[in-house]
């Protein structure tokens, strides 16, 4: 199996991101990383794509371990 450079490098840099933020909007307008986020598995985070249940989610003190996939360009 070969290994994935890319791969690595982005689910490193978002699993800093949640460290560092908490909430992470993942914005891929083109869909080219959905194998990336098939392999994101971070220890307590939701990986949602497109909708959130604020209820479950938003009803503690802290905000929570979150990265938010969405598939298209940020100005859609």
């Amino acid at each position: 199996m070969r290994h994935d450079i890319v791969q690595d490098y982005l689910i490193s840099l978002v699993t800093k991101q949640v460290a560092d933020s908490r909430i992470v909007i993942w914005y891929d307008p083109d869909g080219l990383y959905t194998d990336v986020l098939a392999a994101l598995n971070l220890p307590d985070t939701t990986v949602m794509r497109y909708e959130i249940d604020q209820r479950y989610l938003m009803d503690g003190q802290e905000p929570p371990l979150l990265v938010v996939y969405v598939p298209m360009a940020h100005d859609q």
